[in-house]
């Protein structure tokens, strides 16, 4: 007889978790993380302050004064969202940025969206 077939007879519990893929543990305030999904990173982790350089330089008529959240979701790349502060011709305002840094190094502006 098959062992998975006698420990689902023996002890369906078993069984059943056998089966089930692992929950995501709850990330702090008690949402639930999936695989795949943004991740709250540290404004001062090396790829948000490439990321920030990056944007700074593609965007010159913006002054990215301060990234106040950071989020970097794994894709075939990295996406690295940025939540800043900017200067720009009509004062001070928060903006959202998504730049992807493809496999190969190099970085694109995915989004820029005045908040």
């Amino acid at each position: 007889m098959n062992a998975f077939v006698l420990a689902a007879f023996l002890c369906p519990a078993l069984a059943l978790s056998a089966q089930s893929p692992a929950q995501p543990s709850g990330a702090p305030g008690g949402d639930s993380i999936l695989v795949g999904d943004y991740r709250p990173t540290p404004v001062d982790q090396p790829q948000v302050v490439e990321a920030k350089g990056f944007l700074q330089q593609k965007l010159p008529n913006l002054t990215l004064l301060d990234v106040t959240r950071a989020y970097t979701q794994v894709v075939a790349g990295l996406n690295v969202k940025l939540v800043a502060r900017v200067l720009d011709e009509e004062g001070t305002m928060d903006w959202e940025f998504v730049a992807y840094q493809s496999l190969d190094g190099k970085w694109h502006l995915t989004s820029a969206n005045r908040i």
